[in-house]
């Protein structure tokens, strides 16, 4: 009986009180640049209660801290807590205050972020040019960037452009079309139209991964030149087979081909740390001449494999056949008028692809896939028109 009692009293006295508390909203004021609490800073509570908005002031005593008290609890009404400090405000929102949290600590950092490039590094910066077939406009490239940043401070980093606080600037190239970035703490790429990029947030702490796409038209030179704003350890340019460019850049070296995805990516890579502010010289120039032999070349190559596919056909359906006599016939002298007019580029990738002919060639021979008549035949004229093409090289 005694125990019920001690029930009731409880239900009847503590519950009540508990119900009809108070809450509170603390904290302190702090100044990173100054490295100290603030003394006397006005603080600014606002209650948001259905469409009304009521709000109290207060200032933070000798030792920072700031109260406001006698908050009444509620799950639906909620505070913002702000200050402003060197022209900037400072503020947290969507405070609530319940009664299983009545007392409610909100600390305002001022000035924790800095705009000390040297605390930026761009770990890698790859761009990926692939092509884009059947452009409305004429020929394009569609461009990969990725970007990996490092914040090394214990900041925010910050910077100022045209009066307004933003994370950092990325300049592209001009004359891009269909620009989208994409940031780490983004899962969606947003379409913008600024150049250069604008990344609005604060650059936190730690690492950072930008993505950016964009189309740019092709013309005689492709200038994907820029201002590297922060120190960047290692820029990379990843151009398909299938594109026609030559790189014509003193900062990038040639590096060993990548394949990526069934892709093979010429790769060009700097030899050294690229300075904060330094101008980066990207340029590529259109190739239409290497491009068209390479096309000859491959279809010629085709057009001998399909002849031998054939012969090797009617060999086969007559086996009882001998062979005809061959008729002696002189020796054709190879054409090499369109050799004389070929560089010295187009003439290294005619021996390249000639040297692979005669090798794939022998391999068939070992592997009697062709008769011994058609090998020697076939590979006496790709011998001759190798050696016209090594003797056009030398003069």
């Amino acid at each position: 009986m005694k125990r019920i009692w001690i029930y009731l009293f409880v239900i009847f006295w503590l519950v009540p009180d508990a119900i009809s508390q108070t809450g509170q909203i603390r904290g302190k004021i702090f100044d990173f640049r100054q490295n100290q609490l603030l003394v006397g800073q006005l603080i600014v509570l606002e209650r948001h209660q259905a469409e009304q908005t009521s709000r109290r002031e207060t200032e933070t005593d000798a030792e920072g801290h700031y109260r406001f008290q006698n908050l009444e609890p509620s799950s639906t009404d909620h505070y913002t807590v702000f200050t402003e400090f060197e022209g900037r405000t400072y503020r947290e929102e969507n405070v609530i205050v319940t009664n299983l949290a009545s007392n409610v600590t909100v600390d305002l950092n001022l000035n924790a972020f800095t705009s000390d490039l040297s605390v930026m590094r761009i770990l890698r910066h790859s761009i990926f040019l692939q092509p884009v077939p059947d452009h409305v406009h004429g020929e394009a490239v569609h461009v990969l960037e990725f970007l990996s940043l490092e914040n090394r401070s214990n900041l925010n980093f910050q910077q100022e452009f045209e009066g307004k606080i933003l994370g950092c600037l990325l300049p592209l190239p001009s004359g891009i079309e269909q620009l989208q970035v994409g940031i780490s703490t983004v899962e969606i790429m947003e379409e913008v139209a600024e150049n250069p990029v604008v990344i609005p947030a604060p650059i936190l702490p730690g690492k950072t991964n930008i993505q950016i796409s964009y189309l740019l038209h092709i013309n005689q030179v492709v200038d994907l030149s820029r201002l590297q704003q922060f120190q960047t350890e290692s820029l990379q340019l990843l151009i398909p087979e299938s594109v026609p460019l030559v790189v014509q850049s003193k900062d990038l070296e040639a590096k060993t081909p990548q394949t990526i995805h069934n892709t093979v990516y010429a790769t060009y890579e700097t030899a050294r740390l690229i300075a904060a502010g330094r101008a980066v010289q990207l340029q590529l120039k259109l190739d239409r001449s290497s491009s068209t032999l390479f096309i000859v070349l491959i279809a010629g190559l085709a057009i001998c494999i399909v002849g031998f596919v054939i012969t090797m056909v009617i060999h086969i359906q007559k086996p009882g056949q001998t062979d005809p006599v061959e008729l002696e016939t002189p020796d054709r002298q190879p054409d090499v008028s369109w050799l004389r007019k070929s560089n010295v580029s187009d003439l290294a990738a005619v021996k390249a692809i000639r040297l692979e002919f005669i090798t794939r060639l022998d391999e068939m021979r070992q592997q009697e896939k062709v008769s011994e008549r058609v090998y020697n035949r076939v590979r006496r004229e790709q011998v001759e028109r190798l050696e016209a093409t090594i003797a056009q090289m030398q003069e």
